[in-house]
């Protein structure tokens, strides 16, 4: 007998901007309710960590901060079904006009492998979302390779947009998903085929 599946839950996301706004109007439209405050009453169902993403200001710390936050909510999680996605820039891959931000998203993407293995065993997943950002400014040092490194545009015949990586952390929200951990899916519309140098 096939276990029924329940939608919906509590959520908290840490992060702001366009696609961090879509993501909370996509779940809130399949019956998820985000909390801005966490009390010790409260039981998370799904933690959504969007600072890995240059929209929403990626900085030094933004890594530690994904880790901080994860075991700082942990005993607020549902044992049993309860999902953390992190979002990052394509840059996970490494690319050389956004350095910091490389350093930022590679962090952010071991820490979840890390804590999907400390985590399974609590019922617990955690998988990373890559979404290719067309608009993100080179660093400064970086100006000068522009022309020789141009940064990888979608293969597929329209640009990515929030909707489609909102639908993307809905899906490993999903009660169904709950098998699914430490993975990374990429959101980009084949980009990433062309991104790794080791391609």
């Amino acid at each position: 007998m096939q276990e029924k599946q329940t939608q919906g839950g509590t959520a908290h996301i840490v992060g702001s901007g366009s696609i961090a706004t879509e993501i909370v109007h996509r779940l809130e439209a399949e019956g998820w309710t985000f909390v801005d405050e966490i009390s010790p009453e409260t039981e998370l169902n799904a933690l959504v960590f969007a600072q890995g993403l240059a929209e929403s200001e990626v900085n030094a710390s933004a890594a530690t901060s994904f880790v901080a936050t994860v075991e700082q909510l942990v005993d607020r999680f549902h044992e049993g079904h309860a999902r953390v996605v992190a979002l990052v820039g394509r840059e996970v891959l490494g690319w050389p006009t956004s350095l910091e931000a490389a350093v930022q998203a590679g962090g952010i993407a071991s820490a979840a492998r890390s804590l999907a293995l400390k985590l399974a065993r609590r019922g617990i997943t955690v998988n990373v979302v890559v979404a290719n950002l067309d608009d993100l400014e080179p660093d400064d040092d970086a100006q000068g390779v522009l022309s020789d490194w141009p940064a990888p545009k979608p293969l597929t015949l329209r640009s990515i947009t929030p909707r489609d990586v909102a639908d993307a952390v809905q899906f490993f929200v999903d009660a169904r998903s709950g098998y699914i951990t430490g993975q990374q899916f990429y959101v980009c519309g084949g980009s990433s085929l062309v991104s790794s140098l080791s391609v």
